[in-house]
């Protein structure tokens, strides 16, 4: 059984006329809105669902956070464009297995 999932909420992100712009599955804890993962439909963009997800955190009075976004991703570089506060930066290593 999967008991670690429960902890997460699957949603969709929708315009004012109830389109739905994208999906984001997310965390509540503490004051913070984690956003474990987000994207667009094809007709929206990351910019779109940003403004949304960050909509919604601030309805339920909550600080949005991204983490673990690498900067190549298309959600870090739509956001960069939004003047966010880079809290840090990851850097991944590759482990050779022999």
């Amino acid at each position: 059984s999967f008991t670690h999932l429960e902890q997460y909420n699957f949603d969709f992100v929708e315009n004012s006329e109830g389109k739905e712009r994208g999906y984001c599955i997310w965390q509540e804890k503490d004051s913070l809105f984690y956003v474990r993962d987000a994207g667009p439909v094809k007709s929206s963009s990351y910019r779109e669902i940003i403004g949304g997800l960050c909509g919604i955190a601030k309805d339920k009075g909550l600080t949005p956070l991204f983490p673990t976004v690498p900067d190549d991703d298309p959600l870090f570089l739509e956001a960069t464009e939004l003047d966010p506060e880079v809290l840090l930066k990851q850097s991944e290593m590759i482990y050779k297995i022999h």
